[in-house]
C-alpha cells in the first residue's frame, strides 16, 4: 500500500513504475498542494536517468527527489518588479 508524505505544504507520493517485467523500476513522484487555494492538479516527474532494483527503492528515491526539488524551488527568489 502506498502512503503519502507531507512536506512543505505538499503531499508527495512515490508512483514508480516498471516499463517491462524484465526491466528495473523508474522513480516517479507525484506532488499535490495541501493548500485549498492552490492549483488542485497534481504534478508528476519521472527520473528516466535513474533505474532501481525494486519498487520500494525507487519510491524512496522519488520521495527524496521531490523533497530536494521543493527545497530548490523555495530557494529561488522571485524576479523584482520594475
Amino acid at each position: 500500500m502506498k502512503h503519502d508524505t507531507s512536506y512543505k505544504n505538499f503531499r508527495i507520493r512515490g508512483e514508480s513504475f516498471q516499463p517491462t517485467e524484465s526491466s528495473g523500476w523508474i522513480p516517479r513522484f507525484v506532488l499535490q498542494a495541501e493548500n485549498p487555494d492552490a492549483d488542485p492538479a497534481p504534478v508528476s516527474h519521472d527520473r528516466l536517468d535513474k533505474v532501481c532494483v525494486s519498487q520500494t527503492e525507487a519510491d524512496a528515491f522519488a520521495v527524496q527527489d521531490a523533497k530536494n526539488w521543493l527545497d530548490d524551488q523555495r530557494s529561488i527568489a522571485p524576479c523584482p518588479r520594475p
